[in-house]
């Protein structure tokens, strides 16, 4: 659990064991500040108060949640009402006169506390409102609410998910490799990202272009082959229509290449290519350009499987793996 949470939780457990009223809305009042600016009141933190507030303002809220005091200051403000009962639950006409009170003093937006909990009657009349109207907390619910508090650095977010894509990528490749019809149920994304995996499990560096404006490249290879360093522009076409990739996307790959100078370049195209695709390429272009249908990548699936059972060698056939005849 992050540090953030525990210190709430550390909060919350003072709060529970403090007995008197007024200090219990003091203690409640800084667990609520980060808890609520997490709810969508952080966008300006220095304008966000909570407090408990005199008597006789604003009906005798115990707390007043606020943003900034502008025009709209009621319908950003919440009302807290925090009952401290040591035995009873908190019943069906303190719901009722908090709803009152709320629509008395113009706010849109109340909550409940009780440590005690809350009888099944007002439970039952608080369901027929909106979250965002009233809202009934109780102690296990506040510290379930801390304890989902994400303080994950944007970093640290990014991260998990590049995990989570990897490890999707990884199964739908176990699924190709056993079965190719697996291949009917992804997306064009899903086999960009599952080929660059399968790329670099074979030894690669790789590259994942943006889905837009990638530059005429799905993804870039590095790699040292006999001794030297290469790199390689690697097109993926995935039209779940079926269409078969034409003259005109072929010259265009080529074109990129020549452009950017790449050692050679990769058209993978899941449903083939028209007869006439390849018939504007010199010999020396066909050397440097490369194709694979459906059959091409479920064989670079396979070799990724094999690779990680142990039972291929990259350093030696990674040349092999992208320039054969079955390309």
């Amino acid at each position: 659990m992050n540090v953030k949470a525990t210190e709430l939780l550390d909060k919350i457990d003072v709060f529970l064991s403090a007995s008197d009223p007024r200090q219990s809305e003091l203690l409640l009042s800084g667990i609520l500040l980060p808890l609520l600016e997490h709810e969508g009141y952080s966008s300006i933190r220095q304008n966000i108060t909570v407090k408990p507030t005199p008597s006789r303002t604003l009906d005798e809220w115990d707390l007043v949640v606020e943003r900034s005091k502008n025009d709209r200051f009621m319908e950003d403000s919440i009302g807290v009402e925090v009952k401290t009962y040591t035995k009873k639950k908190t019943d069906k006409e303190t719901v009722e006169h908090t709803l009152s009170k709320a629509r008395s003093s113009g706010l849109k937006r109340t909550l409940i506390f009780s440590k005690t909990g809350f009888e099944k009657d007002a439970l039952t009349l608080a369901s027929r409102y909106e979250p965002q109207q009233i809202e009934l907390v109780d102690a296990a619910t506040l510290k379930n609410w801390a304890s989902a508090l994400n303080t994950k650095s944007d970093d640290e977010s990014k991260c998990e998910i590049q995990l989570i894509i990897k490890s999707a990528s990884k199964a739908f490749i176990r699924a190709i490799a056993e079965n190719p019809r697996a291949l009917d149920a992804l997306e064009w994304r899903d086999l960009e990202r599952l080929m660059a995996e399968a790329f670099e499990g074979i030894g690669f560096s790789v590259t994942l272009t943006p889905p837009s404006k990638d530059g005429g490249k799905d993804l870039i290879l590095h790699g040292e082959i006999r001794g030297k360093l290469k790199t390689y522009a690697v097109e993926i076409k995935h039209w779940r229509a079926g269409n078969k990739v034409g003259q005109l996307a072929v010259a265009s790959f080529m074109d990129v290449l020549i452009k950017e100078k790449y050692d050679g370049g990769i058209f993978l195209s899941t449903y083939g290519f028209t007869a006439n695709a390849f018939e504007a390429l010199t010999k020396i272009q066909r050397k440097h350009l490369k194709f694979g249908a459906e059959s091409k990548i479920v064989s670079l699936c396979k070799t990724y499987v094999r690779i990680n059972q142990g039972l291929w060698s990259p350093e030696i056939n990674l040349t092999d793996s992208l320039f054969d005849e079955t390309m």
